[in-house]
């Protein structure tokens, strides 16, 4: 029996002019649909990637980059990831093992980085994107329902700006970005209110080395989560690459974000952290990366007259993820 072919939805055609086009007009309808009904919902949420991707052009997979100073470009760049127990969420129980309950058992994201550089140092950048599919109970587990998570959502628009400093071979980049509350917050892709961040990365590069380190604040109302509290954050980020060659890098990237809202009951404090090994591979004018990583235990509760750490909300226990980006 010979291969039947399927025919592409009118205009999908990846061969048909203005595809591009059309598919970014979807990701921006439904960034602004789904948002406009969650927002009218009234429903608070937490966004369960604890890693954007960056969106100014960066040799990370994770942290921001330092920058190009008197540097005009456009940059676009997209991510595809697939996290597995990225939000789980703590439920009364006498029971060690039933204290932790897992409200979304995997996720496949989808993100989409624009940026600008505008020359003097200042770059500006917006990021869109989706959850394309995710499975889980939702928030059951905490209301005894039996609905899972919604399987499809938009995230936060994300804008932001940054300047390029360099002092030797020193390179600073201050940035501020702004997050804004229309992606999916029943879904876990959105939050559902304003996000406001300012920070600065740092970093250098020699024949044999890229590092980057980076802190920020990320400011965002609080929200009661389970039996934590949800809120603003100090975001802490360090990478190192080994330059095998002059096309291809190796290296660790570490991300560490504690919470700085008060918290509630038995938690102690909560400190999402995440570690990822990387890989990026330079082919011409594009850049590919992939990274594996695992959220590590560091937030902290009370229990049974005993301390117990456990991963803390966005931390996955396992993240693989892909990344390719040009820029002319």
């Amino acid at each position: 029996m010979g291969r039947v072919a399927v025919p592409w939805p009118a205009g999908l055609s990846p061969a048909s002019p203005g595809f591009v086009r059309r598919i970014l007009g979807r990701v921006f309808l439904s960034t602004f649909l789904f948002g406009a009904l969650a927002h009218a919902q009234g429903i608070e949420g937490v966004d369960l990637n604890g890693i954007s991707r960056p969106i100014a052009p960066s040799p990370f997979y994770a942290l921001r980059g330092f920058g190009v100073e008197d540097a005009h470009f456009i940059g676009l760049g997209g991510r595809l990831s697939s996290v597995h127990q990225p939000l789980v969420a703590s439920v009364p129980s006498p029971a060690p093992e039933g204290y932790q309950s897992a409200l979304v058992n995997g996720a496949i994201l989808t993100e989409l980085a624009f940026a600008v550089g505008l020359g003097a140092g200042f770059d500006a950048g917006l990021a869109l994107g989706v959850h394309l599919y995710q499975w889980g109970p939702g928030v059951g587990p905490l209301t005894g329902g039996q609905t899972g998570v919604e399987s499809f959502g938009a995230i936060d628009p994300k804008v932001e700006v940054g300047l390029a400093i360099s002092e030797g071979k020193v390179h600073v980049r201050p940035f501020a970005a702004l997050t804004l509350p229309w992606g999916t917050a029943r879904a876990f892709a959105g939050e559902n209110k304003v996000g406001v961040e300012g920070g600065a990365s740092v970093g250098g590069y020699s024949d044999l080395l890229i590092w980057a380190a980076e802190v920020a604040l990320l400011y965002r109302p609080p929200v009661e989560f389970s039996a934590t509290t949800w809120g603003s954050q100090l975001r802490f980020g360090a990478a190192l690459h080994i330059l095998l060659t002059e096309d291809v890098a190796l290296g660790p990237e570490l991300s560490v974000n504690p919470v700085l809202a008060r918290q509630q009951g038995d938690t102690d404090f909560l400190m999402p952290a995440e570690i990822l090994a990387t890989c990026t591979l330079k082919l011409q004018r594009f850049k590919l990366k992939a990274a594996l990583g695992t959220g590590l235990p560091l937030s902290h509760r009370k229990q049974n007259d005993a301390g117990v750490w456990f991963r803390g909300p966005t931390s996955p226990l396992l993240r693989l993820g892909f990344d390719a980006s040009t820029q002319f």
